[in-house]
């Protein structure tokens, strides 16, 4: 009768918190709290709590596992939170409570952990490639200058009718807000006006993009949101006389 009841009271501690926290009161909610990870483990907790020959040999609650063994027989049964929310515990508890020969419960599938989210990989630049772009990078015009906190992806000048026109790519851990106010100062610095600055957004966060223009000649820089909390700028000018 003893296990019948115990059982009942399992089964009303696991179906239900509205009913079972009104019958506990708050000194038992206080001592559940512990549970708060995987609730379904203060119902075994408990009914073993109530059995003169069961204990509890370990519990781990936030991993969702419990270790019960009857004393008078010696068998012992071993938990997680899949059989039990499952129900596949529920012969081999009685036949613990009831002090016989205990069935391991069948193996329920694990909870599902999601992975995490690949980090991006760092661009990879060639020691010959970076040369050519540091070459590249001190024709730049002053108000266009290498982004220092960022790593380098393309530079390059070219020169048409006597005017000289560049391209730079670059990658940075820095916000786009930092990066923008950085090239807007070395804009301003170099005697140009900002004619446009407009922000925009994409999956990542903000995108800015910047123009000024001068005589013959205007430069162009976006800084957008990347995965990975990081800064994609490219940047362009033309009309440069050399």
């Amino acid at each position: 009768m003893i296990v019948l009841i115990i059982l009942g009271v399992l089964l009303l501690l696991i179906g239900g918190c509205a009913v079972s926290c009104f019958v506990l009161g708050k000194k038992a909610q206080s001592a559940l709290s512990k549970y708060e990870s995987h609730p379904e483990l203060a119902g075994i907790a408990m009914a073993a709590s109530m059995h003169p020959d069961i204990k509890v040999l370990s519990e781990d609650s936030a991993a969702g596992t419990i270790t019960l063994k009857n004393t008078k027989t010696g068998e012992v049964l071993h938990l997680n939170i899949a059989q039990i929310k499952s129900g596949e515990y529920e012969q081999s508890l009685q036949q613990l409570f009831e002090g016989q020969k205990v069935s391991a419960p069948a193996e329920s599938p694990a909870e599902p952990v999601e992975a995490p989210a690949p980090k991006p990989e760092e661009p990879k630049v060639s020691a010959a490639k970076a040369a050519t772009m540091e070459a590249a990078l001190a024709k730049f015009p002053a108000f266009l200058p290498a982004y220092s906190r960022a790593q380098t992806l393309t530079a390059r000048v070219a020169t048409s009718n006597g005017r000289l026109g560049g391209q730079y790519e670059a990658v940075s851990k820095d916000s786009p807000a930092v990066v923008a106010e950085f090239y807007a100062q070395a804009i301003r610095a170099a005697g140009l006006e900002i004619a446009e600055q407009s922000e925009d957004s994409n999956d990542y966060g903000p995108v800015i993009m910047i123009s000024s223009y001068f005589e013959g000649g205007a430069v162009n820089v976006r800084i957008e949101s990347q995965e990975g909390d990081q800064s994609y700028i490219t940047a362009d000018f033309a009309g440069v006389s050399k």
